[in-house]
């Protein structure tokens, strides 16, 4: 059974080794704008499976990805080429 966050607990905000485990080496700019954004792991996770998921994905999801999420996407966006435009 998956652990759920404790909403009593302040949310961890993600952290350079988080972002180089999960994208990869970023440019130091764009790793520090994802850091200002607040976003937790989890939530740099989605972006990056956003970007990355294919077309059938996301139809099934139903909905683009809104607030930090929507940001860390974009931010991601812009340094990250998906593994199907290589």
């Amino acid at each position: 059974m998956a652990e759920t966050a404790d909403p009593t607990e302040p949310k961890r905000v993600v952290t350079k080794a988080d972002i180089d485990e999960i994208v990869g080496r970023l440019d130091d700019a764009v790793t520090s704008a994802i850091i200002a954004t607040g976003a937790s792991r989890e939530e740099l996770l989605e972006a990056y499976s956003w970007l990355t998921a294919d077309d059938a994905q996301h139809r099934r999801l139903h909905s683009a990805p809104r607030g930090t999420i929507a940001q860390l996407y974009e931010l991601l966006e812009a340094e990250i080429v998906p593994p199907d435009e290589r």
